[in-house]
């Protein structure tokens, strides 16, 4: 069985293509993985101290400043980030990097524990350039565009129509927010891949016992890159459990999985001499005050699941119009895949009564979309799959695609919105009475596709912050350069090669 066709390796290289050329920098979240990415690679040590102030996302403990996101994708990302700085080092390139740093004021925290300032560089020089830049390109964009690969692969075992199965291609890598995490570095991206070869490998090759280890390793490590990716863990044991029912198998995944959380364990006993603490209790008190609420849970709130699925805020299906089709599709998949579906129920279900158990902060930080549901994209495509199996399908499809394509492939390249955000105060996330609204009603909040990014669109265009930073010999992917330009179109041209 040949690993990956000619097909396969054409699917990979447009997506990759796309995604590279779509790349951005948000902000906190990224800068709280890459720089202890940079601790590592640099400096040898797991503090950030050097590089703190350009993220909220930290953590303080013994005096010492850390990045309060599990480690996971900072050490994927020591491979791309050192090969870099190696051939930095040799290639005659110094010459180019003697600007003068222009510092920014980005955000000032006020809490009762004192003030912080958050700053980021206007002018980064090049090096620092390109390693943000690769920081995506062979860590998040290149996982999502073999998710796409591995998508492709499924469709065909769920018999779908060769055609079909490249359609379904672009609504998973284009129409969906698979696009928006694959051209930044949040770690969500790792917990989707992780998620989707688990289940790959389980369901084309669980019969071979070293496909169980390795689809457990794979599993275990999505916790190393978020802790809140449990539920990953207790839906696989779940559908394992109900698909091979063989002891010697469970032993053997279960074996895998403890080996892929050992790294957060190493790192957790290195800072704390325990493994068992979490460095985002650790939160810098002076950026947010309110962390150790967070590790509190109520019951699951109606109207936080309503806020997370279909409000026009943060939900899933308003940002993904695509999956809504995913309804229709599952009885279909329940008939011919029941052990499937049963995942596809558990997996989103656990999810969803997850989320909506938290006590703050119901739009779920930074994101475009609901960042904490894209580990479950992927399984709701599966039945999505199953929708197009049927006749008359591409009736639906094929409007819901164009959509979803226009508002995650093309919306998402903008600033993020900030629109709950009080900017006339100096704290962080002051919400203007949005919380209590989104925790006790249905009442309609914001829109931010119609209030913040379509308008976007018709001011900027179709954009492309590389290439727009190529043009202004300033590739900084934080910022979004002004004036109309359609420099996406070409690389969503790629699209005809499918």
């Amino acid at each position: 069985m040949t690993l990956i066709n000619k097909t396969e390796i054409k699917i990979f290289l447009i997506f990759w293509i796309i995604y590279i050329f779509h790349a951005h920098w948000v902000g906190w979240a990224e800068f709280a993985s890459y720089d202890l990415t940079m601790s590592i690679s640099n400096e040898k040590r797991f503090e950030i101290d050097s590089y703190y102030n350009n993220t909220g996302d930290r953590s303080f403990y013994k005096e010492h400043y850390y990045s309060n996101k599990n480690p996971g994708a900072s050490f994927i990302n020591i491979l791309p980030y050192s090969t870099l700085k190696f051939w930095y080092s040799v290639l005659p390139i110094s010459k180019y990097t003697e600007n003068t740093i222009v510092w920014q004021e980005d955000v000032r925290t006020v809490t009762e524990y004192g003030e912080s300032v958050m700053y980021f560089v206007v002018n980064p020089r090049i090096f620092n350039q390109l390693a943000q830049w690769f920081s995506i390109i062979f860590t998040t964009a290149f996982i999502s565009a073999f998710s796409v690969v591995i998508i492709y692969k499924i469709s065909g075992k769920l018999k779908l129509g060769e055609n079909k199965r490249k359609l379904i291609c672009v609504a998973f890598g284009l129409g969906t927010m698979i696009f928006a995490f694959a051209t930044n570095f949040f770690q969500h991206a790792f917990g989707m891949f992780a998620g989707l070869l688990t289940f790959y490998l389980l369901f084309t090759r669980g019969n071979k016992l070293l496909y169980q280890f390795l689809a457990g390793t794979v599993l275990g490590y999505a916790i190393v890159s978020d802790g809140n990716f449990f539920y990953l863990v207790f839906s696989f044991i779940i559908y394992h459990l109900i698909k091979f029912m063989s002891f010697r198998k469970i032993s053997l995944f279960s074996i895998g999985i403890v080996i892929g959380i050992l790294p957060l364990l190493f790192y957790n006993y290195s800072i704390f001499s325990s493994i068992w603490q979490n460095i985002y209790y650790y939160s810098d008190p002076t950026v947010r005050s309110d962390i150790q609420k967070e590790f509190g849970f109520n019951l699951p709130n109606l109207f936080l699941v309503y806020r997370h699925t279909f409000d026009t805020y943060r939900g899933l299906f308003i940002f993904n119009p695509i999956l809504i089709l995913s309804f229709l599709g599952f009885p279909l998949l329940f008939k011919e895949f029941k052990k499937e579906a049963y995942l596809v129920i558990i997996f989103y279900l656990f999810q969803l009564l997850f989320y909506s158990s938290f006590n703050t902060d119901f739009t779920l930080g930074a994101s475009f979309g609901p960042r904490q549901y894209l580990p479950s994209i992927p399984f709701l495509t599966l039945p999505l799959i199953m929708f197009l199996r049927k006749e008359k399908s591409m009736i639906l499809f094929l409007p819901l695609l164009i959509l979803s394509v226009f508002i995650n492939s093309v919306l998402s390249n903008f600033d993020w919105e900030t629109l709950l955000i009080d900017n006339s105060k100096p704290t962080l996330l002051v919400k203007r009475g949005y919380q209590e609204k989104a925790t006790n009603s249905f009442e309609t909040l914001r829109n931010p596709l119609t209030e913040w990014y379509t308008p976007h669109f018709f001011k900027y265009g179709l954009k492309s912050r590389v290439i727009d930073g190529i043009i202004t010999k300033n590739i900084n992917l934080k910022l979004q350069h002004t004036g109309f330009s359609i420099h996406s179109l070409p690389f969503f041209g790629l699209l005809i090669f499918l």
